[in-house]
């Protein structure tokens, strides 16, 4: 199965339950990268081990909230993960991100000129498009590469325990 490292909080927001998503953004549908990918069907969604792009706050008694992109709403740090393999989402296609914005692919898929996280840089920046991602049970650790990635061996055995237990069929 093929895998692609995103950094935390994005990884999370193409995975969470609807219920712990941001009101204003909901889930993240869309996964900017700098190229255009062949790949369609299932992705593994590997969490990266960075915490660069997370805004962090202290609060009383210890705990740490995050906060999310495009939103004022904060999460538990508790509930991200890094370095672990935590869910699963369809690809169902790759399209340049100015079409996005644009609205030429709105007939396909409606919500997408609006989407909030649809790339806004200029040059040649591309949107993977998302649908049914689920997040896992137990999370698979894992070593994350750039690009995508094949997963194999015994994660792949984990992952596979996780599709089952989440039951995930795209």
């Amino acid at each position: 199965m093929k895998a692609l490292t995103i950094r935390q909080p994005w990884a999370y927001l193409i995975c969470a339950p609807e219920d712990e998503l941001p009101r204003r953004t909901g889930a993240k549908r869309v996964e900017n990268r700098s190229m255009n990918f062949g790949h369609r069907g299932p992705l593994l969604i590997h969490a990266g081990t960075s915490r660069q792009f997370l805004t962090t706050t202290a609060k009383p008694g210890g705990r740490v909230t995050v906060q999310l992109p495009r939103s004022s709403e904060e999460v538990p740090l508790e509930r991200f993960r890094f370095g672990e393999i935590i869910g699963v989402a369809d690809v169902v296609d790759s399209l340049p991100a100015a079409e996005c914005r644009s609205g030429r692919h709105d007939d396909r898929f409606p919500w997408l000129s609006g989407h909030p996280y649809v790339c806004q840089a200029d040059g040649r920046n591309y949107c993977l498009i998302l649908r049914a991602a689920a997040r896992f049970r137990d999370p698979v650790p894992a070593r994350g590469m750039p690009g995508l990635f094949s997963v194999d061996g015994d994660v792949l055995a984990a992952v596979r325990r996780q599709l089952f237990l989440c039951g995930w069929d795209g």
